[in-house]
């Protein structure tokens, strides 16, 4: 049919992009950072406590966090860390089959210490 209006054709509105849809709010992303701070009693500054990773998701949060906080790109830390943007969004997303190489070189992109422990102690 020629002519035909589209129904709400003009309450049409701009969809935010994939990335922004994901974008935490700075509140939250301050939330975020800050729920594991511990105050100190001295005079030096407090510093994070250790945050258990248990998975690939958790990691993937944990970098993606610390990519934002420093304002950083996907692209921009997969060259800092000299692996692919896509590697970065699959990490991110928790993608359970990552290399582990990859990911320590992200890791210490984002100034980010991974150690392990013994789960009995």
């Amino acid at each position: 049919m020629i002519g035909k209006a589209q129904p709400h054709s003009h309450l049409k509105t701009e969809k935010p992009s994939p990335s922004e849809r994901s974008k935490p709010s700075p509140g939250a992303l301050a939330l975020l950072l800050n729920h594991r701070i511990t105050p100190r009693t001295d005079d030096r500054p407090s510093r994070p406590e250790p945050v258990r990773i248990l998975d690939s998701e958790a990691l993937g949060r944990l970098v993606r966090i610390k990519r934002l906080a420093l304002k950083l790109t996907q692209q921009q830390l997969a060259e800092r860390a000299g692996v692919g943007r896509r590697f970065i969004c699959e990490l991110e997303a928790g993608k359970p089959t990552i290399e582990l190489g990859k990911a320590l070189a992200a890791c210490q992109a984002l100034d980010l210490s991974l150690s392990a422990q013994d789960a009995n102690d």
